[in-house]
């Protein structure tokens, strides 16, 4: 260990401590006293869809989409009509809307219960014939929302796919959601750790030992990473981009396929957006101890709840400090976050959120060995996996992020909603390294290149949003007006050189000179857009129909070209559900996407954006009576406009295109039982379809995978079981090969890997109340220590990560 691990607030840096003064302001505020009016119920509004037709079935429906506890006696209900309800309300006119006409009142017991009886008859007295009143039925909803927690892995609201808080049963289009728990049950550190378990993403690209960046692909594109909806990355160069922190996540969507009808520019893959944890209406907190291999040491904390007593204040703060060492020499993996957040809710249709985050880290840099040693033999034996080709005195990386942002919501009238996100970001990053360039026909002698690159960038994204509730006819219409802008800014510089080869059996490290500076870069791009959104629902059929404009602008300088080029782009997206009684939700959908491409022309023009499209079938079952989904698409994806090189000369044209077709499989469950589940498999069929070299059509696409497959459990013990208290689970992946880098052909495939994860927890409440909240658990990924790459071509290799084992002590209240 480096240094002590309980100093990090000194590490945290100026910007860390702005940023939390910023945010949370009104902490110093808790005398503040709310008026009368301001004690009243601060239930939000959301979208209802529960059509006409008995009484017990609507209030089934009420608690599921709600999340209210409902209890009646069964003759309230028995042969009485509910006239449904179809758009947004709060809970109190909601169920006043669905008992109008019935003769049943209604009463909140608590802020989350309701009993409904009939006019006449009080609970536990004698109902209007005499009979006695009997215990009464109830109906338990989870009381999710699509910004809020999840309780358990099965997540059944998205605000991703149609930027409202929304029913997946809905929704067109496939949507992966990992939720907070699933994150904790499996020890999710880094943005690949959390996506493992998901069908179509590939993750962990570039290694271990890299900490720069943490990419994927999704159904082979590499995604954009949105934070509470908003485009999170803050520079256009690769090391510039934000590093979400796992811990901070409220849960983590993937929207699967083209997404430029609501969020303009994106690869044709889709996107990934990061639900921050927001403050809550009680008081609750958590801090965990973790330690493990390579000197892990590492902390955190989250602690919510109201500011003043009316709960229209209200906080959070989250925390994570972590020193530790990589798999690979001279690579470390230090990291400070805080996450500061303050909700301000007046009334019940006002809310206002402001979101901090700070990061500072201090991490390790691009590393590879060569083939031979690795993959393939070397008469001097293996090269050792934590090699490096890097040097302790020079290789760094120091990276310095924070944003602003905020969430605003209000509710005009029953039919018209404004709300609006915007952040602000700033990421500085400074990184040198060292990495193996080949090796010499002697098999160890290794030559180097030294690189150097510094940056700076900033960005800012807003997004305005009108949403209107109306009915024509039969039909209900949840219509969204949209407006948004982005604007991403970097200035960077960089080098390299070559430098000393070393022997890669038995390397000896030594000074290197300081590199010189050949490249600078500046980079502005600013996208302006609006969109239109229409969800209609009649009966059981909801369409859902998108277009959205945008405008583009990209202002490049550098070396070798400069130009300011301005774009412009129509998205569209329709597509259906049909929601059958029985659980089943078949869906169909057709959507489009755009991406700006960097670059000019022999001729001195700029190239133009490519474009995607993907058609889309797929099924959803929520099982009856259990907490499970299972979710079933078949896809067929192309982009466009890939520039690709005239063979036999100097030029490039736009001509290029990829396709992508597959089948993905997904099953959620988690039940009364004690069994927690995540079980996927995807199969993608992804090729060059097009290209000016004609001998490259029908080569495997990049980094797409032909199959993956996992599955994670996890079982609880019940109380009054003997080993009460006691979780075990587990988990098995496999990643099938796939093609790294199409420099040379014939191309060497990364190999597939077939890889277990291993989970124990102990839940100390189940010795007694002293020790409720108090909890410790095990995880070790990559049990059995097999070797296994993230990158292979003709002349390289870089390692996967092998065994890990974290070991946390835990405790909530």
């Amino acid at each position: 260990m480096r240094r002590g691990s309980m100093t990090w607030l000194a590490g945290i840096g100026r910007r860390g401590i702005v940023v939390t003064i910023l945010v949370t302001p009104a902490m110093a505020a808790g005398t503040w006293v709310a008026s009368p009016a301001l004690a009243q119920t601060k239930a939000q509004p959301q979208i209802y869809a529960i059509p006409a037709g008995p009484l017990s079935a609507a209030l089934a429906a009420f608690g599921r989409q709600s999340g209210t506890q409902i209890a009646y006696e069964a003759s309230v209900a028995r042969d009485k009509t509910s006239p449904g309800l179809s758009g947004s309300a709060t809970r109190e006119e909601a169920i006043a809307r669905l008992l109008s006409g019935t003769g049943v009142d209604y009463t909140f017991t608590d802020a989350s219960s309701i009993l409904v009886t009939s006019a006449a008859t009080d609970a536990g007295g004698p109902a209007a014939d005499g009979a006695t009143v009997l215990e009464p039925i109830t109906v338990h909803g989870n009381g999710e929302t699509a910004f809020g927690p999840v309780e358990g892995y099965v997540a059944k609201r998205t605000a991703t796919a149609s930027k409202t808080d929304a029913s997946l049963m809905e929704t067109p289009q496939a949507v992966n959601i990992v939720t907070a728990d699933q994150l904790a049950d499996q020890s999710a550190q880094t943005m690949t750790e959390a996506l493992r378990y998901t069908p179509g993403v590939l993750g962990g690209l570039e290694g271990a030992g890299d900490t720069r960046r943490d990419p994927i692909t999704v159904r082979g594109f590499e995604p954009a990473l949105y934070l509470d909806g908003v485009l999170a990355t803050s520079g256009g160069a690769l090391t510039a981009v934000t590093k979400p922190e796992p811990y901070n996540f409220e849960r983590l969507e993937i929207l699967k396929g083209p997404a430029s009808v609501l969020y303009g520019a994106n690869s044709p893959g889709g996107l990934v957006n990061a639900v921050s944890k927001r403050p809550t209406d009680e008081a609750r907190g958590e801090v965990t101890l973790e330690g493990g291999s390579y000197d892990r040491l590492q902390e955190q904390f989250d602690v919510s709840g109201p500011l003043d007593a009316d709960g229209t204040l209200l906080y959070r703060l989250v925390g994570v400090n972590r020193n530790a060492d990589t798999q690979v020499d001279f690579q470390p993996d230090d990291h400070r976050f805080l996450a500061p957040s303050f909700t301000w809710k007046p009334d019940e249709d006002t809310s206002l959120t402001l979101l901090g985050q700070y990061s500072k880290d201090d991490g390790g840099v691009y590393q590879s060995l060569p083939l031979r040693g690795t993959l393939l033999s070397n008469p001097f034996g293996s090269i050792p996996r934590h090699r490096t080709g890097g040097d302790k005195a020079f290789d760094h990386y120091d990276s310095e992020y924070w944003n602003i942002g905020s969430v605003f919501d209000h509710r005009i009238n029953d039919a018209i909603t404004f709300s609006q996100t915007v952040r602000y970001g700033e990421h500085d990053n400074d990184y040198a390294g060292a990495y193996i360039s080949g090796l010499r026909d002697d098999l160890r002698t290794a030559d180097r290149v030294a690189y150097v690159y510094r940056n700076q960038a900033q960005s800012l994204a807003i997004d305005n949003r009108l949403a209107f509730e109306f009915d024509t006819g039969a039909a209900s219409h949840s219509l969204l007006v949209g407006f948004d802008y982005n604007r991403l800014k970097s200035a960077n510089q960089n080098g390299e050189m070559a430098i000393d080869p070393i022997d890669v059996f038995n390397p000896v490290y030594g000074h290197i000179n300081p590199v010189p500076i050949a490249i600078r870069n500046n980079n502005l791009s600013e996208q302006t857009g609006i969109y239109l959104q229409d969800v209609v629902r009649l009966d059981a059929l909801t369409l859902m129909v998108g277009v959205r404009h945008d405008w583009a602008r990209s202002d490049v300088k550098n070396p070798f070209y400069a130009y300011d080029a301005t774009d412009e782009a129509t998205s569209y997206r329709v597509g259906a559900t049909y929601q059958f009684d029985n659980g089943i939700a078949p869906y169909a959908s057709y959507s489009e996407s755009f991406a700006l491409k960097e670059g000019m022309r022999a001729d001195g023009g700029t190239w133009k954006p490519t474009t995607g499209q993907q058609y889309e079938i797929g099924v959803r079952y929520e099982i009856p009576g259990t907490d499970t989904m299972v979710t079933l698409s078949a896809f067929d994806l192309k982009q466009q406009n890939n520039v690709s090189a005239v063979p036999n000369t100097p030029f490039s044209v736009q001509t290029g295109e990829i396709g992508v077709r597959g089948i993905e499989a997904e099953i959620k469950a988690s039940l009364d039982s004690g069994w927690d589940l995540t079980a996927s498999t995807a199969y993608l069929d992804g090729e060059i379809t097009e290209d000016a070299d004609s001998s490259l059509v029908g080569d495997k696409a990049f980094n797409t995978p032909d199959v993956t497959a996992s599955l994670w459990v996890d079982y609880t013990f019940q109380a009054d079981d003997a080993l009460g208290g006691l979780t075990l689970g587990g988990g098995v992946r496999h990643i099938g090969n796939y093609v790294s880098s199409q420099y040379e052909k014939p191309y060497r495939e990364t190999p597939a890997a077939t890889l277990f994860d291993a989970h124990v927890k102990y839940d100390f409440a189940a010795l007694g109340k002293d020790y409720e909240g108090l909890s410790l658990s095990l995880n070790v990924t990559n049990l059995f220590d097999k070797r296994h790459y993230a990158y292979v071509d003709n002349y390289f290799t870089t390692d996967a990560p092998g065994r890990e084992i974290s070991a946390r002590l835990g405790y909530k209240w």
